[in-house]
């Protein structure tokens, strides 16, 4: 599935946005978690995508490093998911 790194939407950039399934995918570091003013500002973040209509899957980069095939494996699945979901509401709309 292609996939932008670094796009930017008009308000912020998300470090991995897969457009055809509306998932962004933000990879985010220990500072997301204990600084709350990071944490309140990724919320802000979140519902900003979620009014365009996408999904923000946030992966701690923990995972990236210690899991990565794991983690890859479920992103893959989450998106094939989102896809899925999609082209169904779509083939669903135009009747």
């Amino acid at each position: 599935m292609p996939a932008e790194i670094e796009k930017f939407d008009g308000f912020k950039k998300i470090d991995i946005a897969v457009t055809h399934a509306k998932v962004n995918i933000e990879i985010d570091g220990s500072q997301h978690n204990w600084q709350a003013k990071q944490a309140l500002a990724d919320l802000q973040r979140t519902y900003y995508s979620f009014k365009k209509g996408y999904f923000t899957l946030r992966i701690p980069n923990s995972l990236v490093h210690n899991y990565l095939d794991q983690t890859a494996d479920m992103i893959t699945e989450i998106l094939n998911e989102s896809r899925t979901k999609i082209i169904s509401k779509y083939k669903y709309a135009k009747r």
